[in-house]
């Protein structure tokens, strides 16, 4: 069996929070580093693990929010001018919906030749999540449109029999409980309390109703506003009652 590991880079929100960083996560499988979402600060948390910036295969995105994309641009300048990261030629995927691919091309045409890769040290190949289904990093990766921006991804990653589903920022809806249904372990959004739910997002109410009709073995839960009171905070509280329900925190990690 390989390693399938899940580091938690950052697990907040675009709510600025001393514990809690934009999103960032890191799969490792296989000896290979991906990097699901790069919200503001991912990249300092990432090399502090030990991970270099040049040891990343695939960058991975679920929709092009700032909180969620905001270090692919210092991201790609290290690459191409931090004298460490230039020894060897290397290939690097970007993984996302068309608004992250275009985000991409207009850093390109913005920048020019101070962010444009160099391909004898680095060639980007870019992957839609329009084809549904790609291979990166010894891993298949399911893209499923979930509900937040009209091309918000979530993704199912599968390598021989395991399976890690990421929600993405979403709302409860069909594609969602696909999505979730029946793997090892469903890092899920849980972004307001019940009733001051908004489109696009998770509460408490709609994570229960996920978890029954997807039935995922493990669920982690996600992008949390920090702004819960003590009454919002005890409907939480009733979804950790169950053993296969945590919270994610920064800088965890965990074997899928």
């Amino acid at each position: 069996m390989e390693d399938f590991l899940l580091t938690i880079l950052g697990c907040g929100t675009t709510a600025i929070d001393p514990h809690k960083g934009c999103p960032g996560f890191l799969i490792q499988s296989g000896g290979k580093n991906l990097l699901l979402e790069s919200g503001s600060g991912t990249l300092y948390r990432l090399v502090k693990t030990g991970i270099r910036l040049d040891e990343i295969g695939t960058l991975c995105y679920s929709h092009h929010h700032p909180d969620h994309v905001s270090d692919l641009l210092p991201l790609l300048h290290s690459l191409k001018w931090d004298p460490g990261l230039q020894k060897y030629p290397r290939e690097m995927n970007i993984l996302g919906p068309p608004k992250v691919l275009d985000l991409y091309h207009q850093l390109m045409l913005f920048y020019q030749d101070s962010l444009s890769p160099d391909g004898n040290r680095l060639n980007v190949h870019l992957l839609s999540t329009l084809e549904r289904q790609v291979s990166a990093n010894n891993l298949i990766i399911d893209c499923i449109t979930v509900d937040h921006t009209p091309d918000s991804t979530g993704y199912r990653f599968s390598i021989q029999d395991k399976t890690f589903a990421y929600s993405g920022d979403a709302g409860l809806d069909a594609n969602l409980i696909k999505l979730a249904e029946g793997c090892d372990l469903l890092l899920c959004e849980c972004s307001f309390p019940n009733r001051r739910k908004m489109r696009g997002h998770m509460c408490p109410r709609d994570v229960g109703a996920l978890i029954r009709e997807a039935n995922p073995k493990k669920v982690l839960l996600t992008h949390i506003y920090p702004q819960w009171n003590s009454e919002e905070k005890k409907e939480l509280d009733k979804i950790l009652e169950s053993d296969r329900v945590s919270l994610a925190k920064d800088c965890m990690s965990l074997s899928i």
